[in-house]
């Protein structure tokens, strides 16, 4: 085993970090490790490993859904930027290697023609938000409507307050430019001679494939995000108008809602969280959620609504996208006590 003390840790610090070490291992174990190690009260009905569902059919683990209308691009273990067919799940990584998890986004166009050849150009755009990013060691001045220098690692965001015809100029060496629509970048979108627009990503588990308790359960779910309006899951009746979330606010804080009948029952807003093991429980009058390990919060009012759906990276229908990865989803059949949320959501 590993050594995970220091010689300046206190009995109490090393206490913390042997359950943080052991949330881990359980999470990573899966199964009766929840139960044999953490001494949970119940075991998942329901996990999905994305680092071992690699090499499913189209990369989709087993028992789940998922379609995307466009091809889309990653980065493989190489490192290198590879395309995704129509309705193939996308395992990312970073450029060393790292294995990131599936990545799920939003639809976004990118603007820009011939976006792995860049070239100077100038673009009509819409009013609206949009940003520009690049990859390679030049960069891209933006003139017209929009200003600023996007380099590699630093992006132009800009606002159109009206439609207005924005210059890109390219300069030094670039391998790829994007200006696409929204706060933040996402993928690179490969385009030829017109833009082109990657599709969402449409992930989920229907609650008939697996033993789904509708009257109680729990939820642990691994994810990165940064970004606002985004959603980690939502179990839901395949509307907006009931369901359970975990979604950032708009100004990035992670909540965790519940809405019935489309009126919002409760929020309970946690922390800005860019990583976060989240884990949080439902029965009616019951409700509660912990984050990396943090003492729950909770609702005591609200009834559970009838769920048919356990959307993934999403609120339902590709809407409200993670933006962001998924490493690790388990689903407990049962309430499980605030104690043991904190326990299992520990990192």
């Amino acid at each position: 085993m590993t050594n995970i003390f220091t010689s300046q840790d206190t009995g109490e610090q090393k206490l913390e970090k042997d359950l943080n070490y052991l949330a881990i291992f359980s999470r990573e174990s899966g199964g009766t490790a929840y139960a044999s190690v953490l001494e949970i009260s119940s075991t998942p009905s329901l996990e999905i490993d994305s680092y071992g569902s690699r090499n499913n059919t189209n990369g989709i683990p087993d028992l789940c859904l998922f379609n995307r209308a466009s091809s889309a691009t990653f980065t493989n273990q190489l490192g290198q930027i590879e395309t995704a067919a129509v309705d193939q799940l996308r395992h990312d990584y970073d450029s060393s290697g790292k294995y990131l998890g599936i990545l799920i986004e939003n639809q976004r166009t990118n603007f820009l023609l011939n976006s792995a050849t860049p070239v100077t150009q100038s673009v009509s755009l819409s009013a609206g938000d949009y940003t520009t990013s690049v990859y390679g060691s030049g960069d891209c001045t933006l003139s017209g409507g929009a200003t600023g220098v996007a380099t590699e690692g630093s992006d132009v965001v800009f606002n159109l307050a009206a439609p207005a015809l924005v210059t890109f100029t390219v300069s030094g060496s670039l391998d790829r430019f994007q200006c696409e629509d929204g706060k933040y970048s996402t993928s690179f979108i490969s385009t030829a001679g017109v833009s082109a627009t990657r599709a969402a990503d449409n992930f989920r588990v229907l609650t008939s494939a697996f033993p789904f308790n509708s009257s109680e359960g729990s939820v642990l779910i691994e994810y990165n995000s940064s970004n606002s309006g985004t959603c980690a899951c939502s179990i839901n009746d395949q509307t907006y108008q009931n369901r359970l979330t975990l979604i950032k606010n708009a100004i990035g804080v992670d909540s965790f809602r519940l809405y019935v009948a489309s009126a919002n029952v409760f929020t309970i807003d946690i922390e800005s969280l860019s990583y976060a093991a989240a884990a949080f429980s439902y029965k009616d009058s019951s409700f509660y959620v912990s984050a990396n390990g943090s003492d729950p919060l909770s609702s005591l009012v609200g009834t559970v609504p009838a769920f048919t759906q356990f959307a993934l990276g999403q609120i339902t229908g590709g809407f409200n996208c993670l933006d962001g990865h998924i490493t690790r989803v388990a689903y407990f059949p049962k309430a499980i006590s605030p104690d043991e949320l904190k326990l299992t959501s520990r990192k």
